[in-house]
């Protein structure tokens, strides 16, 4: 229980309960040409390798996970550290994985672009095929990436299915529903128990992926919360109303997360500042309300999961 109360803790980009719908004031950035960020499978093996390279390269930062701040963080460390010059890959589940992630096309042993096949028991759960099966991870513990996949990762009912979650139908119910109210919006991605499209990924992939203070160790982290920023800009888009929806508290109460699902205390406002400790500026949220504008410059690739 108190794994998935931490778990609950991932959240998008702050916790809403006050809904904002005024606009910004405009930021001075202007997205001329954005970055495309594209579907794993659409980058071919040369962008693949040259993404799985990069990151190999990075993983000596010790990255903290702030969801859209930390992807374009991310990003831009790639380019800086590592001379990559490609945009991160997204992972579209939507695209028939969900009917057996385990088998999904990127957890393939290729030793230069595959993200590794699910291990067993014999090795403790150790991913030893892939193009990161090396990487050492240094948190908590030293060790190698570990995963372990659970169709129903659910203690309080066994017999529910993650993958129901991940289907095209869900994802099209979520972009289109809680219009004006992101409270509902984020509530139903991360679910009451766990069991949203969020939440349920983590789990299920389990390991490191599923840990909440070092869930970035597996590099299938930024593949899955590329999508999920994907699926909350898809939202964004949907409605005016989404548009700039923001509130909720800054304190995570995981002992009353039923009643505060979405943060207590001090009030989350488009001013709300951001840390990213020494990895980037301190950036308020306003500021990453657009993905082409404010301190951001990137759009989606369209693929079976229409970007609405």
């Amino acid at each position: 229980m108190k794994e998935f109360l931490q778990l609950k803790a991932f959240i998008f980009l702050a916790s809403v309960v006050v809904v904002a719908l005024a606009a910004p004031e405009s930021c001075e950035n202007e997205c001329k040409n954005p970055g495309i960020r594209r579907e794993w499978r659409s980058l071919g093996f040369n962008d693949q390798k040259a993404f799985a390279d990069a990151i190999k390269c990075s993983l000596h930062w010790h990255l903290l996970s702030w969801h859209r701040l930390f992807l374009n963080t991310l990003e831009n460390i790639l380019r800086s550290e590592c001379h990559y010059t490609g945009h991160l890959p997204f992972w579209d589940w939507t695209l028939g994985d969900y009917h057996d992630i385990k088998h999904s096309y990127l957890f393939n042993a290729d030793p230069e672009v595959g993200f590794g096949a699910f291990p067993g028991p014999e090795t403790n759960y150790t991913v030893t095929t892939g193009a990161f099966r090396n990487l050492i991870r240094a948190y908590p513990y030293t060790h190698r990436g570990q995963r372990n996949y659970t169709l129903r990762p659910f203690a309080y009912d066994p017999l529910l299915q993650a993958n129901t979650t991940q289907t095209l139908e869900e994802w099209k119910k979520l972009v289109t529903g809680s219009v004006g109210n992101y409270t509902s919006f984020q509530y139903s991605v991360d679910g009451v128990r766990g069991e949203g499209v969020h939440i349920a990924t983590h789990l299920s992939i389990g390991g490191d992926v599923a840990a909440l203070s070092y869930s970035p160790n597996d590099v299938i982290f930024f593949l899955l919360h590329c999508q999920l920023d994907r699926l909350w800009a898809a939202w964004q888009g949907y409605s005016p109303q989404n548009r700039y929806a923001i509130g909720g508290g800054l304190t995570q109460d995981l002992l009353h997360y039923d009643t505060y699902p979405v943060g207590t205390g001090t009030p989350v406002t488009l001013d709300t500042v951001i840390l990213l400790s020494n990895l980037a500026p301190n950036t308020k949220v306003k500021e990453l309300m657009d993905t082409k504008g404010g301190v951001l410059c990137y759009e989606y690739e369209i693929t079976g999961s229409t970007y609405m």
